[in-house]
């Protein structure tokens, strides 16, 4: 497995932890071509034929969106809760996994929305899926062991990355910064300096910024499970 673009992953990750029920992916809340649709991996983009009828729900669920942008929010979530019973019609198995994830996610929905995450998961490994659910996890207040198991999975799936890796690849401080990030929220206090030395190197504008919001994030979560367990 190899990891691509690190750094849009990095910017969800932090998306997710500031403000996880405004979760969406302009991507897939875009309007659908009328033939087919670009499913994005993190490899070539896939393309899916839709059935006629899987168009027609997509193109329905679509049109939900508009009442956010026009302002109506609460419209907007009686609207995705009357459509949640039509997605299990759609046949395309992706098309139908990706709106039921949004939709849980705008509603606040994070055991169902861990749930049919761990089921992906299982079906099909990704690192980007892996990552979703150890948010997840902590998001649906999952137990502190259940929350370090993932995140040390994580810091070993980014191992195998940085040993793969020259340092001269552009993108090897952003496996180095998620190896020490998920073995500090793994349990490992030590790695908080580790992290702290590197937010202070970090010379790029851009990477700086993004490493300190999941610095301060990661602080939050490892303290908030602190916090439960002397309660």
């Amino acid at each position: 497995m190899i990891i691509k673009t690190l750094l849009p992953i990095f910017l969800c990750l932090v998306f997710i932890g500031i403000a996880y029920t405004n979760f969406t992916d302009a991507s897939k809340n875009s309007p659908m071509n009328e033939k087919q649709i670009v499913v994005q991996q993190s490899e070539e983009p896939v393309k899916v034929v839709l059935s006629e009828e899987d168009k027609k729900l997509i193109e329905e669920y679509n049109r939900i969106f508009d009442y956010l942008i026009n302002g109506s929010e609460e419209e907007y979530h009686k609207k995705l809760k009357a459509f949640l019973p039509k997605v299990q019609s759609i046949k395309n198995n992706k098309e139908r996994n990706n709106a039921f994830m949004n939709i849980y996610m705008q509603l606040g929905m994070y055991k169902e929305a861990y749930e049919l995450n761990d089921k992906i998961l299982k079906d099909s490994f990704s690192i980007e899926r892996l990552i979703l659910q150890c948010d997840l996890v902590y998001i649906s207040k999952r137990s502190k062991a259940e929350y370090e198991q993932c995140y040390a999975r994580l810091a070993i799936e980014f191992r195998k990355e940085l040993k793969g890796m020259r340092r001269s690849d552009p993108e090897y401080a952003y496996s180095e910064w998620g190896y020490l990030l998920f073995m500090y929220k793994s349990g490992h206090a030590e790695y908080q300096d580790k992290l702290k030395k590197m937010l202070d190197s970090a010379k790029d504008e851009q990477m700086k910024l993004t490493f300190e919001n999941l610095y301060v994030l990661a602080i939050e979560q490892v303290e908030s499970y602190k916090k439960l367990s002397h309660d």
